[in-house]
């Protein structure tokens, strides 16, 4: 069987107003009458165009950039077009077997001892890293043993780092992988916590602009500072409250994550934290408050103020996740926000244990 098209044919491409990138492929299944977010995000698009694309200009995996003339419906009357678009693109043509042709090789990778993903793990490359993530995560879900998987990297990960400053900084095949399981299991929750708040931050009229270089004549910087201190409470505050909403099963992985730092670096007070801290703030939230429309949280991207804004609050997050000030010349006007991380310093090591606990089944009933 093969999934992709002969190289002398032609395909169709049609633009929609929106992409359903990131969209959430949790192993749960909707409830009777529930829709899924793939069937939602289909119903939020509108067909824009469409576009015929020679196959046989292209070379299998390698990218390429194409000018494309849309047109209102399959005829190429000038009439209808809609005028042009350009988009990069790559065609592969993968062959696919039968799904009992890849047992032996299922069996071997979900090995008890994992050796098969620890030889991934040291021979990867960095550009096949995320990839690889990608298929491991969703291989070990279907089997429910993702959690051992993710212990299982991230447990080696720690094992092999002898600074604690540096564990999880690079991108490595564990920070791959636990990126991906975030994506995978993490965007109801995402939706949850960020949604309504993007969208006041998107029609609100308040300036948030605190560096006196970027200041208009017209504003108030002590007022700006007010207006950002209220979007940084916002947002820092639905993070924090938002724990029972957090999968139970990303719990789990934080869970392990902590406690091999503590039993790796027992007299380090700090790593425990930033460890947890660096995914669920650095490669979660942050990335989502960045890109709203990447993470399917805004049908558009930011204004340009709106973007800085967002910029600001992310900054206070990333220091407040990182247990640490502000400070240096580079970020001197933001020396302000240091009495608000300090006084939710204790908040934070608060949300990160607790979200690194796992519930007990009564409280998981009760939730």
């Amino acid at each position: 069987k093969k999934r992709a098209s002969s190289l002398g044919r032609v395909t169709g491409a049609k633009l929609y107003s929106s992409a359903d990138s990131l969209i959430s492929k949790s192993s749960k299944s909707p409830k009777k009458g529930e829709q899924t977010q793939e069937q939602i995000a289909m119903m939020n698009r509108i067909h824009m165009g469409q576009a015929s694309v020679p196959l046989v200009d292209f070379n299998s995996g390698v990218p390429k950039d194409l000018t494309l003339c849309l047109y209102s419906s399959s005829g190429k009357d000038s009439a209808d077009s809609l005028g042009d678009i350009r988009i990069k693109t790559k065609y592969t043509e993968e062959v696919v077997l039968d799904l009992e042709q890849y047992q032996p090789l299922l069996e071997l990778l979900q090995d008890e001892k994992l050796q098969l993903v620890s030889i991934l793990a040291a021979v990867a490359r960095p550009n096949t890293r995320e990839s690889i993530g990608y298929n491991l995560v969703r291989i070990f879900e279907k089997t429910g043993k993702s959690p051992l998987l993710l212990n299982f990297l991230c447990a080696s990960e720690i094992d092999s780092t002898p600074n604690p400053d540096v564990i999880f900084r690079g991108n490595s095949l564990a920070t791959k992988s636990v990126d991906q399981y975030m994506k995978l299991v993490g965007m109801p929750y995402l939706s949850s916590v960020l949604l309504n708040l993007i969208k006041k931050m998107y029609t609100s009229n308040k300036t948030c602009e605190v560096d006196p270089s970027k200041l208009d004549k017209s504003e108030d910087l002590k007022q700006n500072w007010k207006n950002l201190l209220g979007w940084v409470s916002l947002f820092t505050n639905a993070i924090f409250e938002s724990i029972d909403n957090c999968p139970i099963s990303l719990r789990q992985v934080f869970h392990n994550i902590q406690q091999k730092c503590i039993q790796r670096f027992p007299e380090d007070t700090v790593t425990r934290y930033t460890a947890v801290g660096g995914f669920i703030f650095l490669r979660l939230f942050c990335p989502a408050i960045l890109a709203p429309k990447l993470f399917n949280l805004a049908n558009d991207h930011p204004g340009l103020k709106q973007s800085r804004y967002l910029i600001l609050i992310v900054k206070t997050l990333q220091n407040l996740a990182n247990l640490v000030e502000f400070g240096g010349a580079k970020e001197e006007f933001m020396k302000n926000m240091n009495e608000f991380v300090l006084a939710n310093l204790g908040n934070m090591r608060s949300f990160i244990n607790k979200i690194s606990t796992i519930p007990s089944e009564q409280q998981q009933h009760e939730v």
